[in-house]
């Protein structure tokens, strides 16, 4: 059996996050906007926007089993 190190932990925990930045973003900034009692404004193109993110994120989990 193969041990996991702290490398592959945090490049793991970091992949997760900077692929979930991309979906979440648009949602919690509508959110935020439509507290602040302005309209309810949803960028759909926000995630295409923000492919570097995701892209970085899922280098991090290449060569991962």
């Amino acid at each position: 059996m193969r041990k996991n190190n702290t490398l592959t932990n945090t490049l793991i925990i970091t992949g997760t996050i900077l692929v979930w930045i991309p979906v979440l973003a648009p949602v919690l900034f509508s959110v935020v906007k439509e507290i602040q009692g302005g309209e309810f404004l949803f960028d759909y193109l926000m995630p295409a926007e923000l492919f570097p993110v995701f892209l970085a994120g899922g280098c991090c989990f290449s060569g991962q089993p």
